[in-house]
């Protein structure tokens, strides 16, 4: 593959992750006003159970799938097909399963009136297994366009279902309307999954000749036989990446049966417990993890050009580069997180219309300074072959993180904050651990004066522009369009400081 191809592709990539959050994000905004902060308590549990579901039955056979085939395109086709009937048997069994054992399971996860979205999970837990299996092949085969566009009818599939039916069930009641939100989930998978049929039945009929990428499966039966060390090995790498991908799922999971739970407990009812989740959970965690993105996309492009200058033992470019990345990400984090904590009112009201967000948006405001960082080193630590060391730090964050929600949401007074507390200790235990080991293996990898400094003078430009902002009061204009105004010019200024220090141009 030529590197104008992969430029290419990595770009639309890229494109297709940013507009996948973007679509997402902006969903979420009409869904939380529609459901409420009760509501959307309940969503959130009802989808961290199918998270929980689907990451168990994918696991990492799809990524799996995807290195076989791009080492060995007969045995990737052989495994495919064979990926492609047990999903098949699996997720139909499973999804029968949590079908007629709705009400047994809504009881598990606390409340019973969950036992119609949790039907109406059952039918994506048949699907998404299919979709996923189909794109690791395809990813094996290089067809990074096509999987991204998948991607993207699927997000907007999936917004578009989950709106449409919230709304027209909302009169139905919230446990219903909160059924129709999670049949979002199938109905993305199965567009999706549509869109990548087409394009794999038209390119396996294609001749060679004219086909870039050939697709090849086996016709008969025989073919389909698959050596048992093959098998051994494809297995083992499947369950080694299933085992890193099954954490955060199950830490959500957990959570979303721990802290309404332990919030009864501190003297909250029910429909109290569940509204302060929705708020910590929902509301805020999807305006504090928007700014990941930048983040998300940085360490994206950074990771194929590390690892290159690892291989190629080139590791005064390799810290030179992960400087750069670093103090970038130390900044915007920085930037981010005094911007969410200033203008925690009007974006609590401006998107979600409830006020009672922007308590959680303040406690979770630090958030994307660690997930960022975490994000980063996690990249860096992989890049220098140091992949043990991410696993066990997010393993031990969960761990802390657990213990101290169902602790401190317990404590009469305390509950609202010590929730907030179990889910941002999650990630500054993972970013410490990572930040730790990165430090002492390439000590000079962090300036810490320079870094110090900067984020000194972006406080204080920070908390200049927001007090500007309020005392500026123009009277012809509406408050909320002030209020957009004042918060677009903290971003501006946040940015030229960051393009005035030169980060953005030294990284490139």
């Amino acid at each position: 593959m030529g590197y104008s191809l992969l430029a290419k592709q990595l770009a639309f990539r890229l494109n297709a992750i940013v507009l996948v959050k973007l679509l997402g994000f902006l969903g979420r905004i009409p869904l939380y006003r529609i459901l409420g902060a009760e509501g959307v308590g309940l969503y959130q549990i009802a989808y961290s159970f199918y998270g929980l579901v689907f990451t168990a039955v994918t696991g990492g056979f799809p990524t799996a799938l995807a290195l076989t085939t791009s080492k060995n395109r007969e045995l990737g086709g052989r495994l495919f097909l064979f990926m492609l009937i047990f999903s098949l048997l699996l997720g139909g069994s499973l999804s029968f399963f949590i079908f007629f054992s709705a009400p047994l399971v809504a009881g598990t996860l606390g409340n019973p009136d969950l036992a119609f979205a949790v039907r109406c999970i059952s039918p994506a837990v048949c699907v998404v297994p299919l979709l996923f299996v189909l794109r690791g092949y395809l990813q094996g085969l290089e067809y990074y366009k096509t999987i991204a566009s998948s991607e993207v009818v699927e997000q907007a599939a999936r917004m578009v279902v989950l709106l449409v039916l919230t709304a027209a069930w909302s009169q139905l009641g919230t446990p219903v309307a909160v059924g129709g939100a999670v049949l979002g989930a199938f109905s993305g998978a199965s567009c999706a999954l549509l869109l990548l049929c087409v394009v794999f039945f038209y390119n396996s009929k294609r001749s060679s000749s004219t086909s870039r990428i050939q697709i090849n499966v086996p016709k008969d039966v025989k073919s389909l036989r698959i050596k048992r060390n093959e098998l051994k090995l494809f297995i083992g790498t499947a369950l080694v990446i299933s085992a890193t991908r099954i954490i955060v799922p199950l830490s959500d999971f957990l959570d979303s049966l721990i802290i309404p739970f332990r919030l009864q407990i501190s003297g909250l009812t029910y429909e109290e417990a569940i509204t302060v989740f929705g708020e910590i959970t929902g509301m805020a965690a999807t305006i504090v993890y928007l700014p990941t993105v930048f983040t998300a996309v940085l360490s994206y492009t950074l990771s194929t050009k590390v690892a290159a200058d690892w291989k190629n033992q080139n590791t005064e470019r390799f810290v030179h580069r992960s400087k750069m990345a670093m103090e970038i990400t130390w900044l915007w984090g920085i930037g981010m997180a005094l911007f969410l904590f200033f203008y925690a009112d009007p974006l609590s009201m401006i998107l979600f219309n409830h006020a009672g967000a922007s308590k959680a948006i303040r406690y979770l405001a630090m958030v994307p300074f660690f997930v960022g960082n975490r994000e980063l080193t996690t990249t860096l630590l992989w890049s220098a072959n140091l992949k043990r060391v991410p696993i066990n730090g997010l393993l031990l964050a969960v761990m802390v993180s657990l213990f101290a929600s169902f602790f401190l949401s317990a404590i009469p007074g305390f509950g609202y904050t010590g929730a907030a507390i179990g889910i941002v200790l999650l990630e500054i235990m993972a970013a410490s651990w990572n930040f730790i080991a990165l430090k002492k293996r390439f000590p000079s990898i962090i300036r810490f004066y320079a870094i110090v400094a900067d984020t000194m003078v972006l406080a204080l430009i920070s908390m200049l522009l927001y007090w500007l902002g309020q005392k500026i009061d123009i009277d012809f204009l509406p408050k909320t369009l002030h209020a957009l105004l004042t918060m677009l010019l903290s971003l501006l200024g946040i940015v030229f400081f960051m393009a005035g220090r030169g980060r953005l141009k030294s990284f490139v």
